[in-house]
């Protein structure tokens, strides 16, 4: 809801500024205009409320869904705040009102500005409406769209300002959660074309690599031995993109999900067994703590696995020389969750890790942990990460129970 007030006409050649046109508007009476600005006094919130009308008022605007609030345009002055500005900024009336907008904006002239630049379109049609960003409190920002409007007081020169708004910090969030959503879907379908583009010849390369190894055979060792490792070199290549390809189609790829009752545990083992050769070569030692009570989830096994592969390989590519992998199992009554924790050398900090093609290391695309997220959600679950530079990384990602055994525990 925004108050609109149109004010009368202003004398020609003024500049856009309130202060300097004289936006004479008419205060009409208190019972024929319940609509109108709250007519506040710039010295007290009792004045405003002396009367039977302004308490009308009063409650009015603290029934708005949307924050408002008065401020004297010379002094910046806060003059009015109803109860949804207080739970927005959380400051009380008590604490805000008479104390300057600068405690509500990221610097000290950013009102001035705001106003500066609304002024002229509300000498036009009466009210102004935009985004700016705003502070609480307690020191955290957020997005608001602002509609400005302004009134004399009665008897008085003061001009004033009525800022309405509302947070949309949220909505724009959501937006870009949409805006994303349409750009991957667009890449998916791009990337799974170009996969199938490449798979084909790549398959007929490694083919005629076949036919070349099988006659490289029959050659006379000096030149047979060479040829064997130019063809062992390229069908390592060969293997790399077609490990890529994968990925993408993966990436890609509708989630199918099989689900049946799962103890996260013996998923995790039979990942570590896998992987067994590996993290012995690399003098790591393995740390489990996955209790035996875990209770089931409902989860597809196999995908399950790429998750938890795909989490293991991460830790140990971050432990090149050597360190501590640790699984931890913990749960509570409505979900069970697993960490696997890393003692490497951390994640650069801003880097968000789950978005497609970012990566830390010098090979891969970067679709790991993109198709990781991708799996965990699909299941109804979530994944997030702790990194602290020089000490490793956590990776944790949790599953909702099932109702039926979410009820149970309760």
């Amino acid at each position: 809801m925004a108050i609109q007030q149109k004010p009368q006409q202003t004398r020609k050649s003024r500049p856009a500024s309130i202060t300097h046109t004289k936006t004479k508007r008419n205060v009409r009476s208190r019972s024929r205009t319940p609509q109108s600005a709250p007519n506040v006094a710039p010295t007290s919130m009792s004045t405003a409320l002396a009367s039977p009308g302004e308490s009308f008022l009063n409650a009015l605007y603290n029934g708005m869904t949307e924050a408002v609030l008065a401020v004297n345009v010379a002094t910046r002055q806060i003059v009015y705040w109803n109860s949804r500005a207080e739970a927005l900024f959380g400051y009380t009336q008590e604490e805000i009102l008479q104390r300057t907008t600068k405690h509500l904006y990221l610097d000290e002239d950013a009102f001035q500005r705001l106003y500066d630049a609304s002024t002229p379109v509300i000498l036009e049609q009466g009210y102004w409406r935009g985004e700016a960003e705003f502070r609480r409190q307690d020191g955290s920002r957020f997005l608001g769209e602002v509609t400005f409007s302004t009134f004399l007081q009665t008897g008085q020169d003061d001009a004033f300002a009525v800022v309405v708004l509302r947070d949309i910090s949220e909505h724009r969030r959501i937006e870009a959660q949409l805006r994303e959503r349409d750009r991957l879907s667009v890449l998916g379908i791009s990337c799974a074309k170009i996969a199938h583009e490449i798979s084909n010849p790549l398959n007929g390369i490694a083919v005629a690599l076949q036919v070349m190894q099988r006659d490289a055979a029959g050659a006379p060792e000096s030149v047979g031995a060479r040829l064997r490792e130019d063809i062992d070199d390229v069908q390592q290549q060969i293997h790399r993109l077609q490990s890529l390809l994968r990925e993408l189609r993966h990436f890609t790829r509708p989630l199918e999900l099989v689900r049946q009752p799962t103890k996260l545990a013996d998923i995790v083992a039979q990942v570590l067994h896998t992987q067994r050769a590996r993290y012995e070569t690399l003098s790591l030692t393995i740390e489990q703590h996955l209790p035996d009570d875990l209770p089931l989830v409902m989860v597809d096994q196999e995908k399950l696995a790429q998750v938890f592969l795909n989490l293991v390989n991460n830790a140990i590519d971050a432990m090149p020389s050597g360190g501590v992998l640790t699984l931890r199992g913990i749960h509570d009554a409505t979900c069970v969750s697993v960490e696997v924790q890393d003692n490497g050398a951390g994640i650069p900090s801003g880097l968000d890790v789950y978005a497609p093609f970012v990566t830390t290391k010098g090979e891969g695309m970067g679709l790991g942990l993109a198709i990781v997220k991708q799996i965990v959600e699909a299941h109804g679950g979530s994944i997030e990460h702790e990194s602290i530079a020089g000490q490793g990384t956590t990776f944790r990602v949790t599953f909702p129970l099932p109702p039926a055994t979410a009820s149970e525990r309760a």
